[in-house]
């Protein structure tokens, strides 16, 4: 019963998937042709470049590179004012990346173009041929959150920190409501506008669920293993290739521990925990060598240092511990929600505010 319920599902999912790429684009998405993509052009970025040219949107610079990916800083070449800049993200289509375009590439365009909220950047425009897939996104001129901290070479003071991670949350919360997961949460994937506004951007691991908007406590199963080292949660780490398919996890509430990593190294300067050896936070209660590095997470957080300069208030500092502790809780279970979350920020950003007025 349980199969028959995931097939069809699967057969809604192919078919609104559909729909949406045969509004809107050049050509209409056949899934049948990824068999046959085929790199004809030759010169890398420079045949890029040519066709955004022929699509009317004229390259400036390269501001970032991916495996698959080149995003440009482009000019709309149909207005009369050339002033406003967009992000121009395209993705070459070839033989060896047929499974990423069959498995993210498709999910990423129709969930870019479903979210419209102040924290997200914006999607303007998506078209596809057999040789690229291109998305016209917002143009961010201050960059990311990471490469931000690192210009600064610090962290934020508390009061900042939380009120970008207060929007942050406003945009995750607006994401897990249309019943989507980001699920590769970190701070490069944190982009500041114009004004240095937080918004969520990148959804190439984004998955969407069969319905449409639910609350935020409807569970998003997943069971693969996905995400950027230091940012997964205990649970996508337990995923191996001898138990892939047979042990899932709720990738909302693995979105919820990222956050509370980004949270944590906002304010720190540093992850709360080493992944690169990832049997060290594989969560299983029996296990010694678990448990001792569960403590040591724990000691980290306990260890929580605020600018003191900027924050001599101990129960804000004890609030922004037990917020961050929260969310990086072991147990998917124990986690707050986005909903949750955003409302103690809400306080918290109040509490410092008024802390630093005093």
């Amino acid at each position: 019963m349980r199969s028959d319920r995931i097939e069809i599902e699967k057969e809604s999912k192919k078919s609104e998937l559909q729909k949406f790429f045969e509004k809107t684009t050049i050509r209409s998405f056949d899934s049948s042709s990824l068999l046959s993509i085929k790199t004809s052009l030759e010169g890398g970025n420079t045949a890029a470049e040519q066709y955004l040219k022929i699509n009317l949107w004229d390259p400036i610079e390269v501001i970032g590179e991916g495996g698959f990916s080149t995003v440009y800083k482009v000019r709309n070449m149909r207005l009369e004012s050339n002033e406003k800049f967009y992000a121009a993200k395209v993705m070459r289509l070839t033989e060896t990346n047929r499974l990423w375009v069959k498995n993210c590439l498709k999910n990423e365009m129709y969930i870019s173009k479903l979210l419209k909220h102040p924290n997200i950047v914006m999607t303007y425009k998506l078209f596809k041929t057999s040789l690229y897939g291109v998305i016209i996104m917002q143009y961010c001129p201050n960059g990311n959150i990471k490469s931000d901290m690192q210009q600064r070479c610090g962290p934020y003071d508390p009061l900042e920190a939380i009120q970008f991670f207060h929007n942050l949350i406003d945009g995750l919360l607006h994401i897990h409501q249309m019943n989507i997961a980001h699920r590769d949460l970190k701070l490069e994937n944190f982009f500041l506008d114009e004004t240095r506004k937080p918004l969520i951007g990148d959804f190439g691991f984004a998955i969407i669920g069969s319905g449409k908007i639910l609350p935020t406590e409807n569970k998003l199963l997943r069971y693969t293993r996905c995400g950027s080292e230091g940012y997964m949660a205990p649970e996508i780490l337990e995923i191996t290739q001898q138990n892939k398919g047979s042990k899932s996890y709720d990738a909302k509430k693995a979105d919820i521990y990222s956050m509370g990593v980004c949270f944590y190294e906002m304010i720190n300067f540093v992850l709360p925990i080493n992944q690169t050896n990832t049997q060290v936070v594989v969560v299983d209660d029996n296990d010694d060598h678990n448990r001792a590095s569960i403590i040591s997470l724990n000691s980290k957080l306990s260890d929580l240092e605020l600018n003191k300069a900027q924050h001599s208030d101990s129960g804000v500092r004890e609030q922004l511990q037990n917020l961050i502790k929260s969310m990086l809780n072991i147990k998917p279970n124990k986690r707050p929600n986005a909903l949750a979350i955003k409302m103690q920020t809400s306080i918290l950003s109040q509490l410092s505010a008024n802390t630093i007025m005093d």
